[in-house]
Parts: structure tokens; sequence; C-alpha cells
């Protein structure tokens, strides 16, 4: 947040606790009857809401990395990783080799 608005914040703050205090008093019966109630009621719900979403946050919504294979341990994560690697490089090589054998053929039969 920059601080034009961290100081425009400040301001509303400020100003909106004093103005509680402006008028005429009244007896208090009930805890909203206190000057100012609904401002520090305000204040502490949001802060009350932003350290429960946080803690929601941290302990329910995020995962580890080995969610969805917690049994594989990291070295293991490693070797896979290595075997698909050179699966693949040999599926590469076994393409080439394809691709090769039909150029092959096909000279061949535009011979005979």
């Amino acid at each position: 947040m920059s601080r034009f608005w961290t100081v425009v914040l400040a301001v509303v703050l400020v100003a909106s606790v004093a103005l509680s205090f402006v008028g005429p008093t009244k007896e208090v019966k009930h805890i909203w009857d206190v000057k100012a109630f609904f401002v520090i009621y305000g204040f502490v719900g949001c802060v009350v809401i932003i350290f429960v979403s946080k803690w929601l946050g941290r302990f329910w919504l995020q995962r580890g990395e080995d969610y969805y294979d917690p049994h594989r341990a990291p070295a293991e994560a490693g070797q896979v990783d290595r075997a698909v690697g050179q699966a693949e490089k040999a599926d590469g090589q076994a393409d080439k080799t394809d691709r090769h054998a039909g150029k092959a053929g096909r000279e061949e039969g535009d011979h005979a």
C-alpha cells in the first residue's frame, strides 16, 4: 500500500473516532451506547477476519509439495525424473530410426 493511502486511512480513522465523541451524551444502557463502540467493534472485527483467513489459508488451503504422491521420497523423485528423461531420449532416438527407415523404404520402392 502506498504511503498516500496509509495517510488517508489514518486520517479517516482518527476523524471517525474524534467525531464519535461530538454530540449530546446519553445514559449508557447497553454496550453499543458507549462512544466509539461501533468504530472499535468494526476495527476489531476486520483484524479478526484477517488473522482467521490467514490461519485458514495456511492450515487448510495450502498443501505440501508431495500432496499428490506422499509416499515418494525425495531421492525416489530424482530417480523417477531421470528414468522419465531416459525414456523420452530413447523415444526420440526410435523416432529418428523409424523416419530414416521410412525414407529408405520409399527410395527402394521408387527404384523398383
